[in-house]
C-alpha cells in the first residue's frame, strides 16, 4: 500500500488534451459548417435520387395531361431548387464565413422550405377534397376555389 507521499508523486492524467479536444469538437464555427453541409447534402441526396427521377418526372407528365394543376409542379420545383440555390450561395459567396452559412441555412432556407412544404400540403389536401367530394359543385364558390 502506498503512503501519502507516494500518492502525491503519481502523475495525473493530462486534462488539457481532453479540454482541447472538447473545445475543438464544440467549436461554433465547425458546428456551423457541419450542420449546414450535412443537412443540405442529405436533403439534396434525397431529392436527386428519389424525388426528382421518380416523382418530379411523373408530375411533369401529369401537368402536361392536365391531371394536376400547374402550381403543384411549380411548388415541387421550388422545393427541389431551394437546397441547390442555398448550397451554391454557400460555396460561391459565403465560403469563409460559417456564421453566415449557418444563417443562410437555418435562418432563410429552412423557414422558406417549411413554409413551401406546409403550403404544398394544404393545397394537396384541397385538391384531394375536390377530387373526393361528389357534391363539390353545389358548395359555395369560395370553398371550391381553394
Amino acid at each position: 500500500m502506498c503512503n501519502k507521499r507516494q500518492r502525491r508523486s503519481l502523475p495525473k492524467p493530462p486534462k488539457t488534451t481532453i479540454k482541447k479536444l472538447i473545445k475543438a469538437i464544440l467549436n461554433p464555427r465547425l458546428c456551423s459548417y457541419i450542420l449546414f453541409w450535412i443537412a443540405n447534402v442529405l436533403l439534396l441526396t434525397i431529392l436527386l435520387t428519389g424525388f426528382m427521377p421518380i416523382i418530379l418526372v411523373d408530375m411533369f407528365q401529369a401537368t402536361r395531361n392536365s391531371l394536376i394543376p400547374v402550381p403543384f409542379l411549380l411548388m415541387a420545383l421550388a422545393l427541389t431548387i431551394l437546397p441547390v440555390v442555398a448550397m451554391t450561395i454557400a460555396i460561391k459567396i459565403l465560403k469563409n464565413d460559417p456564421e453566415r452559412i449557418f444563417t443562410c441555412g437555418y435562418g432563410a432556407e429552412l423557414p422558406i422550405f417549411i413554409l413551401a412544404t406546409v403550403l404544398g400540403v394544404s393545397t394537396l389536401m384541397c385538391l384531394m377534397w375536390q377530387i373526393l367530394d361528389p357534391r363539390i359543385d353545389q358548395c359555395n364558390r369560395l370553398i371550391t376555389i381553394c
